[in-house]
């Protein structure tokens, strides 16, 4: 069975664009050491002058077993 999962990340009140884009490697780093790094990339936004670091995907995971 395929069961559909999605991860959510977002990362709120960065102080500037290089504390976003260090959290944003260290977040693709994590990800990629789980092995879903393509399934998942991450990116680095500006809204009113504050910094964020967001991530979504979504993918199936394979399952065995009743449901």
């Amino acid at each position: 069975m395929s069961v559909g999962i999605t991860i959510e990340l977002d990362i709120k009140n960065l102080s500037s664009r290089d504390q976003a884009g260090q959290v944003r490697e260290a977040v693709q780093g994590v990800m990629e050491d789980e092995g879903i790094r393509r399934q998942v990339p991450a990116w680095t936004r500006e809204v009113d002058g504050e910094f964020l670091v967001r991530a979504r995907s979504d993918f199936p995971v394979m399952e065995e077993g009743q449901f």
